[in-house]
């Protein structure tokens, strides 16, 4: 059977099958109640969304939440399945966007290897139901970084425009999103030397895209008194819990007291307060980063405070094993794959990216979720 001929069509469609029959059963195991905390500070904003007293709102992003209240809008109020089932095509979907980046650099082949182990992953399987923004947010990076290697490929405005506007619903969704859009936004930047002044008018409107809509947006949420200041409020609220607690991790050398360092702070702020602990405790500062940049790798999922039958030690160590041999060959395929090495460079600087700004919070195997489609293509 020869690459690229209808037969490996059909069988990508069959891959992205297997993928929904996976996401769909294990859907179906789930009851209408959340699994993890969490979600109860989305669905806080999402009842907001609809006129609705939720409780307390966290400031969170409102991609998600506004998902959440799509759900609810649909299925009645708190009904959980409905919004399962609302965010189950995005991880289906993901499946074949995965395939496609694979075989933008390594062919046919590769994306088809990519797309099956996409489709069977524990990983994505499980947030596909989550009921967290993770499923969206790795959805929509992946798009990001096939959509920039189109553009990069064919400069057109149209790409452009729709790459515009995925960077503002990922920036909608994860103010994390930032790290790997910088590794992105950089090698498109670069490929402006070999593309020429066709790539560099795309790239305008990519930003006048961002510029017209972001723009708005946040004069909207300023006018309505909803717009925080606060640099990653829950970013910064787990950092201080790590710093303070010894319960939640006892690998960590840098230590406050109760209480200490517990405000939220503006970006600025935030900066100056972490600069003032390395001028003082620069030694356990850096080995507290470097901690958890590795940990971001591990393939033992941990730091779970939700017990439930979704996070029992076997499940974990299914996960463990999947991600184990992924790990190494995504090394592999950085310094040896096909494709062309500047694409293999971008793939793996929005994952290493994104472990370096969780090196200076706090990292977690969900965390890490949503570039494990960068991953998969890489090992691919």
């Amino acid at each position: 059977m020869k690459l690229g001929t209808p037969h490996w069509n059909w069988t990508a469609v069959g891959i992205v099958m297997l993928g929904a029959v996976l996401r769909i059963a294990f859907l179906l195991t789930k009851s209408n109640s959340p699994a993890f905390g969490d979600t109860a500070e989305y669905e806080a904003v999402a009842m907001q969304f609809l006129g609705l007293h939720g409780g307390p709102a966290l400031p969170r992003p409102p991609a998600y939440p506004a998902l959440m209240a799509l759900g609810f809008l649909l299925g009645g109020v708190k009904n959980y399945m409905a919004v399962r089932w609302l965010q189950l095509p995005l991880s289906i979907v993901l499946v074949e966007l995965v395939r496609r980046i694979a075989a933008r650099l390594g062919g046919p082949r590769a994306g088809i290897i990519a797309a099956l182990v996409a489709a069977v992953a524990p990983t994505l399987v499980f947030v596909s139901s989550m009921l967290y923004p993770t499923s969206l947010y790795a959805f929509l990076l992946a798009a990001i970084t096939l959509a920039a290697l189109s553009l990069e490929a064919r400069p057109r405005q149209r790409t452009a425009v729709v790459l515009g506007l995925l960077v503002v619903a990922a920036l909608l969704t994860d103010t994390v999103v930032i790290a790997p859009l910088a590794a992105i936004g950089l090698w498109l930047v670069f490929r402006t030397r070999a593309r020429g002044a066709g790539l560099v008018r795309a790239l305008g409107a990519v930003l006048a895209t961002l510029v017209l809509v972001l723009l708005p947006y946040q004069a909207l949420g300023r006018k309505q008194g909803g717009q925080s200041r606060v640099f990653i409020a829950k970013g910064q609220w787990v950092l201080q819990y790590a710093r303070t607690d010894t319960s939640v991790n006892q690998h960590r050398w840098v230590r406050l007291p109760a209480g200490e360092g517990a405000e939220l702070r503006p970006m600025p702020e935030f900066l100056r307060h972490e600069a003032l602990l390395v001028r003082q405790q620069p030694v356990a500062y850096l080995h507290d980063v470097g901690y958890e940049f590795v940990h971001f790798f591990a393939p033992m999922p941990d730091r779970i405070q939700t017990r439930n039958i979704y996070n029992q030690p076997f499940v974990l160590l299914m996960g463990a094993i999947y991600f184990t041999p992924i790990l190494i060959l995504c090394v592999l395929g950085l310094f040896q794959g096909d494709g062309r090495r500047d694409q293999r460079l971008m793939l793996a600087g929005a994952v290493f990216a994104t472990a370096c700004f969780y090196a200076f919070f706090f990292s977690q195997t969900r965390y890490r979720i949503p570039v494990e489609p960068q991953m998969i293509v890489l090992a691919a």
